[in-house]
């Protein structure tokens, strides 16, 4: 099964420019989608989101009892204040709340 984050090594500069441009364009985007499924991204994103909820969301939910409503919340937080939300998944900012309650709660 091809995986590009091991199937595809980076490549020099020298390497780069004896491409074509459409050879250079298809790796790039084969790079940049590995990225993107590579679970350290995933990481990366989700603590960037608990992060936001610790410092700018925690006081408005800190009365909220059970780990779906700080969730729900947090979400619905992250919805109007955090920026550029669309581009992080829905998943990554349920597992951040989930993340921050516990952190707190436990």
């Amino acid at each position: 099964m091809f995986d590009a984050r091991t199937d595809l090594p980076s490549l020099s500069d020298a390497q780069m420019s004896a491409m074509s441009l459409r050879e250079v364009m298809e790796y790039t985007c084969k790079r940049m989608i590995a990225q993107r499924n590579d679970p350290a991204f995933e990481r990366k994103k989700i603590d960037e989101l608990a992060e936001f909820i610790e410092q700018h969301c925690l006081d408005d939910l800190t009365s909220m009892g059970c780990v779906d409503s700080f969730s729900f919340l947090a979400d619905a937080h992250l919805s109007q204040d955090f920026p550029n939300i669309r581009s992080y998944e829905k998943s990554w900012r349920t597992a951040a709340a989930h993340q921050v309650w516990y952190k707190y709660n436990h």
